[in-house]
């Protein structure tokens, strides 16, 4: 909780242009999206890098260390290579929202965590900039070599997942304004908040949500080709296997979230962790709803149904939005981070409402024509029956330059046994 004796250190808040109930909810909202495309994001590209890592280790032994430069016609298809920049794009763009609402609501809060750690934060763009760029060259055809390419993915998911933990840093920093007297000591923009227990656990939990939702995103494509598309047994074999192999990442990393969400409760002080044994009703309800959710994921994915499993985690999400919500809260007080209401300006609350909508339909048919795609089979080109006459001049045409050929040495042979007789005789 929040100590008064901390409160000199709060700035003067203006006043905000709409209801705090409202600003809150979009907060809710916008941050729920962008957290479920950023966990898809990362996880893929995490799963993707080890998938590669293994199929270059695994070609590296059959055909010794030299002659792994070109990846075999049947290796895997990493499809979602052509997606990984793409998500970063989307993800950046759909985390400016919430990050909007949470200046508007927790001004000065954030502005002063940016502060103390500004060298770090400044670096953020950076950071998402490069990761950007090396998920470009994992798409290069031919012009790199798979150890490249990678290699270039593999320093893209670092960067993304340091990236990550200065987000961490940041928002608990943010939480904690009894650590910012650091500034007297510390005022360069420097400073990260390692000391704070809160830290590590929580960037595992986040990082091990990523991989979860990362390996539902990969199978469900799996099982909307195997759901709609009538193919030969072979073909379906190696979906379901697609499928099987993505769950398997869903089901350890969800299995993984016990004790590290077990940490991170143990990590809270006793009036934080109150909150979700009893001492706040909805919080303890969003726990209680949470843990049945995770259980149902659980076993709808031990039966290999990535529908269900999605269906079951998304709410997971949800509820742990909630609970952080809520223990942010309740961690800086309700009323002393409540800024002044000015008159509301429907104006731009109407213009981001438009645009979220027409943001969310567009994402939304955007998905459905990836879905059909990856469920659509891959024509293959048969040779049309070609008639007697085609097949005639087909074999003409093949036969016609070597016939001259043997008609040229023949001709060179005849010479020379002419000349053999000497000069006159040519």
């Amino acid at each position: 909780m929040q100590n008064s004796s901390t409160d000199f250190l709060l700035p003067v808040v203006d006043g905000i242009p709409g209801p705090v109930g409202l600003l809150s909810a979009l907060l809710f909202l916008t941050f729920i999206l962008h957290l479920l495309l950023m966990n898809a994001v990362v996880g893929v590209a995490v799963i993707t890098f080890v998938s590669k890592l293994r199929a270059l280790l695994s070609a590296r032994r059959v055909s010794g260390p030299g002659e792994a430069r070109e990846e075999r016609a049947d290796g895997p298809e990493f499809t979602q290579d052509t997606l990984l920049p793409k998500g970063v794009a989307l993800t950046v763009n759909l985390g400016i929202p919430p990050f909007l609402f949470l200046q508007c609501l927790f001004v000065q809060y954030i502005y002063v965590s940016s502060i103390l750690m500004a060298q770090w934060w400044l670096a953020v763009m950076l950071v998402v900039m490069l990761a950007y760029y090396g998920l470009y060259l994992n798409m290069a055809r031919h012009s790199l070599s798979p150890a490249a390419k990678t290699t270039a993915l593999g320093l893209s998911v670092l960067l993304l997942l340091f990236n990550a933990f200065l987000f961490v840093n940041n928002m608990t920093l943010l939480q904690h304004p009894e650590q910012w007297t650091v500034y007297a000591l510390q005022s360069g923009g420097s400073f990260l908040n390692l000391t704070d227990p809160q830290v590590l656990p929580r960037y595992l939990h986040i990082i091990l949500a990523c991989l979860a939702v990362g390996g539902l995103c990969l199978a469900l494509p799996e099982e909307y080709a195997l759901r709609k598309l009538s193919a030969p047994a072979e073909l379906a074999a190696r979906h379901a296997a697609a499928r099987s192999s993505a769950l398997s990442w869903f089901i350890h990393a969800t299995l993984l979230q016990l004790p590290a969400g077990l940490w991170f409760f143990l990590s809270l002080d006793e009036s934080s962790r109150s909150l979700f044994t009893g001492g706040n009703e909805p919080a303890t309800a969003l726990a209680c709803a949470a843990l049945l959710f995770l259980a149902a994921s659980l076993l709808a994915a031990w039966k290999r149904k990535a529908f269900a499993t999605a269906f079951c985690a998304v709410p997971i999400v949800i509820c742990m939005a909630g609970m952080r919500s809520l223990l942010r809260e309740a961690m800086l007080g309700a009323s002393s981070h409540a800024p002044s209401v000015r008159p509301f300006e429907a104006g731009p609350v109407l213009l981001f409402l438009i645009s979220l909508l027409a943001s969310a339909f567009i994402l939304y048919r955007l998905a459905v024509i990836y879905l059909r795609d990856r469920a659509r089979p891959v024509p293959v080109m048969l040779p049309s029956p070609l008639s007697e006459a085609e097949r005639r001049n087909m074999l003409l045409v093949l036969e016609l330059p070597r016939q001259q050929q043997e008609q040229a040495e023949a001709d060179g042979k005849r010479g020379a046994g002419a000349c053999k007789g000497g000069p006159e005789s040519c």
